[in-house]
């Protein structure tokens, strides 16, 4: 009986005994519902229990059932703006909501520029604020719902806080921007607001989104989201969304207002990614696609560098965010900034801008001014400025005293302040900087800390720009492009099975030998760090076309393994791929260069501190050198790389660091025996670390490594306060204005014996002319041939392949008979004298009288990109009969018939169809069908074809500016072609 008795009082405690009903947070006296829709109502009570709802504003009757767990929800529709207004609750036990207010309902969400309240915080003010609290009697209509902080790991369905109405103690508690948001809104509409204020300081935007979107981004972007130990609260992923959203997503509201990205200055890459899916799973949650979303752009402020750029490179994906995401508007704050805090005081403005969006795009208010003025285009003139023009000013511009904050820059890439004044009757603006008498971009705004003070008449503030370049979002396949493991077609190249030295499975390759009678260099190409021994490798068709020995091994593929990223095994099989392509191929043994880049270049490094065999150069490029730091810098940048490198070396939660020590090449020992006149070059882009995924860091530790080691000086060495200054401002002003790698200023360079640093204007990246940059070896020939050539300006201009060709030959007597802008049979711009047949008998008899004393050896003829102009487009038949004669008339010649000189025709070289002018309009394509009509023609007559078309069309871009003319780099190419035909024939046996 006892027993029997304490189970009726457990039941008992289990059941209601009465049925008062239990209501969220969100729903009590004082709230605001939203206007003109219908809104939910629920709560929880007895299983079963029947709930009465009653509005006073209709006096219509509503019923719902809760569920089998107590839970209930009504839907009730709401009239136009108005109140206070009386809600019942009856479910046996009347419960009564007073002071509800039917009006516009707002989310006000992000970190602590939106939390800051208005009575500030400790060392941080905000103006204006005093006036505002006695001026509040005049919007007793808002209403403030203050949610407590709440991160957690699943989705909540309720969340601390309350309705209050908007007495002095409660809006100096209360988020400063929302509350003047409010104010705004209140003074146009004149009907209640309701503000719910949901934020917290230092969070990021990864915590305010739910686990499907950050899923999506990873997959999309190549990033990770994990909760690391001893992660703050307000920075784990999805916990904000779980604990501060999720729990509104059924009380209706109009939008939100939005101010967030101190947390996130890291991920300006793909912040705007970011953006678009989290709005998109907010306008999901309240089941409505087209709810407006407000934001502000983060305001400047000194940061670790006032010189820097970090905040405007976030701020530039905020502006794409406001572009891609619909029913969105960005507010500008360049001229909200404040040098000493992050935390701008001037939160009046801000909520009152905020506001006005609301009110043109969402309440249709006609005559404000509410969207920042942008920038259009620019024009640079012949009097050394620069004219930009903006849109978003119908009716000028205007500037509080002298306008701050444009800057230009020359070819050199260096900015410089300038000065602008604004050009009357238009909105635009004359830009101009004494330091700059060339300019060809401009920036505004776009350092983290710049004060702006250029405005439309209505006071909305210019958003920064810069022309210089566009820093795109990653695309949907967004991998890194020097770290896509994409597959390349890898024609005209062999598959290779190379033994291990270790034993165990073989290693793969792609290789190609070079042709010829003489050995060639190597390059041994590693591949990047997610990739294997089939990724497309941008050096391979250069390689070719060079006639070089290429290797591009596996050395166990992607780094996402403990057997791969620098095992034992991996050092191994970069031996094995080198002895295999030097024994294999026709290689010369003293001629081998190892590169890479990013993941091959941490290859490369770790190579040079590693290989036996004597390789004359390694070049790295944006190298990693030390693993562990690489993997707390992608940790930091939620990089796939962290989890990669914790898949190749694991332990527990975090990697084993005395491996990653271990394969590290900073942390290796020097090996000196191995290394005696080997060349180390480091080459590495300033931005990378920004605009890449390894901090410029690496590469200067590493030459310090290495140069310190072989003696080097101080004075050699990068100090740590220039390594600071180069990572905080990306560029160096007391960098040799004169100095560049391949047309891009150099910030810094270093060398010491057979090491050298060179930091570069680019980002994560290997320049396309790497090749050309190898300390290959150069040889002089000792044959003393007489040539003559017969040529258009390839062939004329300084560096071109003759010039080329006598630098390589120089007991060579070369009679170049080139001149620019000659054709095969056409009278090119009207001048018969640039028609090559026309001038052929006048050619031939001085090119008679020159090789009189002495033999002509060989003719080389290079003739045919001009007959390809547009203006010769209809007369290409023509070009094959003016070929065809011009080489029937030189075979019948006395300087043929008397010399019987090897013939040689060079193909035309490709074009680069996006950088042609008009008048070369389609003549890539016609080359492509010319070429293997007069290779047919010339062979057939005893001529000797050195095809330059097709070897070049996969690198010609490299080596062009103006997409027909290479560079001297490009025209040693065609060079050592000639040189090849000469050593074949020398190579042939007599007859």
């Amino acid at each position: 009986m006892k027993k029997l008795l304490i189970l009726l009082l457990v039941m008992l405690g289990a059941v209601p005994l009465t049925a008062k009903v239990k209501l969220p947070s969100l729903i009590g006296d004082h709230m605001v519902l939203q206007r003109d829709t219908v809104v939910q109502l629920w709560g929880e009570t007895a299983p079963g229990r029947s709930v009465r709802i009653r509005p006073s504003w209709s006096g219509d009757r509503l019923r719902t059932t809760a569920d089998s767990l107590g839970r209930w929800l009504v839907r009730i529709p709401t009239p136009e703006a108005g109140g206070p207004y009386r809600i019942e609750i009856d479910d046996g036990d009347k419960t009564c909501l007073d002071s509800v207010m039917i009006g516009e309902v707002w989310v006000c969400s992000g970190q602590s520029n939106m939390a800051l309240t208005m009575h500030g915080e400790q060392g941080e003010h905000t103006e204006g604020s005093l006036q505002a609290l006695l001026e509040s009697s005049r919007y007793a209509s808002i209403r403030l719902f203050k949610m407590g902080n709440v991160s957690a790991p699943a989705p909540r369905e309720d969340c601390p806080g309350e309705w209050a109405v908007p007495d002095w103690e409660r809006i100096s508690d209360f988020s400063a921007i929302a509350y003047h948001f409010g104010r705004t809104l209140t003074d146009a509409l004149q009907i209640p607001i309701g503000l719910i204020s949901a934020n917290w300081g230092a969070s990021s935007i990864e915590a305010w989104m739910p686990e499907e979107s950050l899923k999506k981004i990873e997959r999309e972007c190549g990033v990770m989201f994990r909760e690391r130990p001893g992660m703050m609260k307000q920075k784990i992923p999805s916990a904000l969304y779980n604990g501060m959203i999720h729990p509104l997503e059924r009380y209706a509201v109009r939008g939100f207002i939005w101010y967030q990205g101190e947390g996130n200055r890291a991920d300006y890459r793909i912040y705007d990614r970011m953006m678009n899916e989290m709005v998109r799973a907010w306008r999901r949650g309240w089941g409505d696609t087209s709810m407006p979303f407000y934001f502000v752009e983060l305001a400047p402020y000194r940061y670790d560098d006032p010189q820097g750029i970090d905040r405007p490179l976030l701020v530039e994906t905020q502006h794409r965010a406001a572009q891609t995401i619909p029913h969105s508007g960005i507010v500008g704050t360049l001229d909200l900034g404040d040098s000493t805090t992050i935390h701008p005081p001037r939160k009046q403005e801000i909520g009152q801008r905020l506001g006005l969006l609301a009110l043109t795009d969402n309440y249709r208010i006609r005559g404000l001014e509410a969207h920042s003025p942008r920038f259009r285009s620019v024009r640079f003139g012949k009097d050394n400025a620069a004219v930009v023009s903006f849109e978003g000013a119908p009716y000028g511009l205007r500037s509080e005293g002298t306008i701050t904050g444009f800057e230009l820059c020359g070819q050199d890439s260096i900015f410089q302040p300038a000065e602008a004044r604004i050009l009357p009757g238009q909105s635009a603006v004359r830009v101009t900087s004494p330091q700059v008498p060339h300019p060809v971009a401009v920036r505004y705004g776009f350092r983290n800390w710049s004060r702006g003070n250029l405005y439309n008449t209505s006071g909305i503030p210019v958003l920064l720009f810069r022309t210089d370049t566009g820093e795109q979002s990653f695309s949907p396949d967004s991998v890194p492009e020097w770290d896509n493991p994409q597959q390349g077609t890898w024609v005209g190249f062999d598959e290779v099975e190379i033994p291990s030295s270790l034993g165990g499975t073989p290693q793969r390759a792609y290789f190609r030998k070079a042709t010829g009678p003489r050995r060639r260099p190597l390059v041994v190409s590693l591949h990047t760090w997610s990739g294997d021994y089939t990724q497309q490798d941008p050096l391979a068709a250069e390689a070719a076309a060079r006639n070089w020995n290429y290797i591009h091994p596996d050395f166990r593929g992607p780094n996402n393994r403990p057997q791969a990223c620098g095992s034992r095994e991996v050092i191994a099989d970069l031996e094995d791929a080198v002895r295999y392509a030097v024994e294999h191929g026709n290689t010369d043994p003293e001629d081998v260069h190892v590169i890479g880049v990013s993941g091959g270049g941490y290859a490369t490094l770790l190579a040079y501190m590693t290989m036996k065999y004597p390789v004359k150069s390694f070049s790295a490029w944006a190298p990693i050198s030390d693993l562990k730091s690489w993997y707390e810098e992608s940790v930091g940048r939620r990089q796939h790389y962290a989890e990669d490198i914790l898949r190749c070396a694991p332990a527990d939660n975090e990697p084993d660091t005395i491996q990653l020590r271990q394969r590290s090449p900073l942390h290796l020992p020097y090996p000196t025996a191995l290394r005696r006149g080997a060349r180390l070059c480091i080459y590495e882009g300033i931005h990378d670390g920004y605009k890449g995924s390894v901090p410029i860091t690496h590469a200067i530790n590493m030459y310090n490594y290495v140069a310190r080691t072989l003696g080097a000086a101080d004075s050699s060495l990068v100090s740590d306060r220039e390594a600071l200054r180069l990572v905080a401002a990306r560029q160096n002003p007391d960098r040799d204005i004169r100095q560049t790698l391949c047309g891009r200023a150099v910030h810094l360079s270093r060398n010491h014996s057979t090491v050298s640093l060179t930091l570069f204007e680019g980002g994560h990246e290997q320049l396309p002319q790497a090749l050309s940059l190898l300390p290959v070896e150069e040889s002089e020939y000792d044959m003393a041939p007489g040539i003559w050539t017969l040529g258009d300006s390839n062939g004329e201009k300084r560096d071109g392949w003759v010039d080329q060709l006598q630098a390589l030959l120089p007991q060579a007597d070369i009679h170049n008979n080139s001149r620019s802008g000659r054709t095969i049979g056409f009278d090119n711009n009207g001048d018969s004298h640039l028609n090559a047949l026309h001038t052929l008998q006048q050619d031939l008899d001085e090119a008679n009288r020159y090789f009189r004393k002495r033999r002509c050896d060989v003719i080389v003829v290079c003739l045919g990109t001009n007959d390809t102009k547009a203006v010769y487009s209809d007369h290409q038949q023509k070009v094959v009969t003016h070929f065809r004669e011009l080489i029937e008339r030189m075979n019948s010649s006395p300087l043929v018939r008397r010399y019987h000189p090897l013939c040689l025709f060079m193909t035309p070289p490709p074009m680069d169809d996006a950088k042609v002018g008009a008048k070369y309009t389609g003549g890539n394509r016609r080359l492509r069908a010319l070429v293997p009509v007069f290779s047919a023609i010339a062979e057939k007559s005893g001529w000797q074809v050195i095809d330059l078309y097709h070897p070049l069309q996969p690198v010609f871009k490299v080596y062009t500016r103006d997409g027909v003319h290479m560079d001297g780099a490009g025209q040693r190419i065609v060079a050592r072609k000639i040189i090849d035909a000469l050593l074949a024939q020398k190579s042939e046996p007599q007859r």
